[in-house]
C-alpha cells in the first residue's frame, strides 16, 4: 500500500458515523381489514388481498385501501384492474352499509 492508500483508508474509517434513531410508537395508528380475493382472467385464477384500512388519520381523512397480489407473476392486464377492484368493494361496503341503515 502506497502512503497516499494508507491515509485514504484511515480518513474512511475515521468519517463520523451517522446517528440514527428508530422510534415507534406504543398505540398501533390504525387497524387494517385484509380480504382475499381472485381474478379469473384466461383461465389462471390471480389471488390478491384487498386492504381496508379502518379509521381515520389524525386531520379525518379516510385512507385508501389497497390490492397486494399473492404473487409476482400477474399480467399487465390483471394488474389493471386494481382501481376497479377497489372501486366494487367500496361499492358492496356502501351498499351493505345503506341496507343496514348507516345512512350514506
Amino acid at each position: 500500500m502506497t502512503n497516499e492508500e494508507i491515509e485514504f483508508q484511515k480518513q474512511n474509517t475515521l468519517k463520523e458515523r451517522p446517528k440514527v434513531e428508530v422510534s415507534i410508537k406504543k398505540q398501533p395508528s390504525f387497524r387494517e381489514v385484509w380480504y382475499e380475493g381472485h381474478v379469473t382472467y384466461n383461465g389462471a385464477e390471480h389471488k390478491f388481498w384487498l386492504i381496508d384500512p379502518q379509521d381515520h388519520d389524525p386531520e379525518g381523512y379516510e385512507y385508501e385501501c389497497e390490492v397486494r397480489w399473492f404473487f409476482k407473476r400477474v399480467p399487465v392486464e390483471v394488474r389493471a384492474m386494481m382501481p376497479g377492484i377497489i372501486l366494487m368493494y367500496k361499492q358492496r361496503e356502501n351498499d351493505k352499509r345503506k341496507k343496514d341503515g348507516e345512512g350514506v
